[in-house]
């Protein structure tokens, strides 16, 4: 059972700073890694919208800190924006919040801070809410964070140095680092048990879906050799045809692909918003991508082929993607200036991301 402790002061900003902290920690939200701790701050004498605004922040904060409806939303299907997923904020759900427009009864601001309180940028933001929130940031070119792991093939090598892409060779060493990367790159795996890394298959599976359902991609290119995300894998030695126009493959419809050699293949079953982007013979998938939590998975059956009337090898084309995906307009956050007013809260509550504590801060107040 959970213990409430519960202290109230008020803030002054006249005649001082005073400060009150109301914190909840229960025994299974620090199980799962989760301290709640909220803050209210109030005027020196209470004023008759003080206990409105306070629920309403507390509500509000309480849903962010959830994983919202549907668990795995995104900006086309949201019904209430949560931002957790597997109890760690999710990267991709900070990003899809910073696009949401919500209606709230009072202002409001959203602020993620390290917990020595510089603030973590959220999409091109550095606070989410109210217009009158005055931000100082930076518009910057930022490159995303990759990894590239190989077990027998190699010809992503050249390419991932080029994009200063961390290169591994062994599992066990790549587990230990994955949850830093923006994105991960296997190309022919084969990740059954090696005597390299001593590692048993389900530990290899839970770190890769640990990592792509907290909103990180996934590209794998041919076999994976041990069965996760329900990849039912089958070889084919025909060509494909692109029979999806996708953003991030970027060939167009009917465009076909030679392939050198046999490829793999992908059964589309039981995955969700799963996509076939390249066919072969009309049957089997040789490219597709699914969500898988709040991630992305690509799948390529191989990275040998010729792409038809061009001079542009399959290989080539896919370094060119990864390169233009690589780099995005972000910001630098210097500071923000909240408004002035008599009748502001602030709930704060610390959760973990990407792979450390970070503090979520909900200032909300009447107009």
């Amino acid at each position: 059972m959970s213990r409430l402790l519960t202290t109230t002061k008020l803030f002054n900003k006249k005649k001082g700073q005073a400060w009150s902290l109301d914190y909840a920690i229960s025994l299974a939200l620090f199980i799962a890694s989760i301290i709640a701790a909220v803050s209210i701050i109030g005027p020196d004498l209470i004023h008759e919208n003080y206990p409105l605004i306070k629920n309403e922040a507390e509500v509000f904060s309480e849903q962010l800190m959830s994983s919202g409806s549907p668990e795995f939303w995104n900006v086309n299907d949201v019904i209430r924006p949560g931002l957790l997923t597997d109890n760690k904020i999710s990267s991709k759900k900070l990003v899809y919040l910073s696009e949401l427009s919500l209606e709230k009864k009072y202002e409001y601001a959203i602020v993620l801070k390290e917990l020595n309180k510089s603030i973590i940028p959220i999409g091109k933001e550095c606070v989410l809410g109210s217009s009158s929130v005055i931000e100082n940031k930076n518009i910057v070119s930022k490159n995303k964070m990759g990894a590239y792991y190989y077990s027998g093939d190699n010809q992503l090598l050249t390419m991932s140095n080029k994009l200063n892409l961390t290169i591994y060779t062994n599992f066990s060493s790549l587990i230990n680092n994955m949850l830093s990367y923006d994105y991960l790159i296997l190309e022919q795996p084969l990740l059954k048990v090696n005597p390299d890394d001593n590692l048993l298959e389900y530990k290899k599976s839970e770190a890769l879906e640990e990592f792509v359902r907290e909103g990180r991609d996934l590209f794998i290119i041919g076999d994976l050799g041990i069965n996760i995300f329900n990849l039912d894998l089958s070889i084919n030695d025909s060509n494909a045809t692109v029979v999806y126009e996708d953003d991030f493959v970027n060939l167009t419809n009917n465009t076909e692909i030679s392939f050198s050699g046999d490829s793999f293949t992908i059964n589309n079953s039981g995955k969700r918003n799963y996509q076939t982007i390249a066919k072969i013979n009309n049957q089997q998938d040789a490219i597709a991508k699914f969500n898988y939590g709040d991630g992305f998975i690509y799948y390529l059956g191989t990275i040998n082929g010729n792409i038809a009337n061009t001079s542009e090898t399959l290989l080539e084309h896919f370094e060119q993607s990864i390169n233009q995906s690589n780099s995005y307009e972000g910001v630098n956050c210097n500071n923000y200036s909240l408004p002035t007013t008599k009748n502001m809260v602030v709930v704060k509550r610390l959760a973990p991301y990407n792979g450390r504590i970070v503090e979520l801060n909900l200032y909300m107040w009447k107009k």
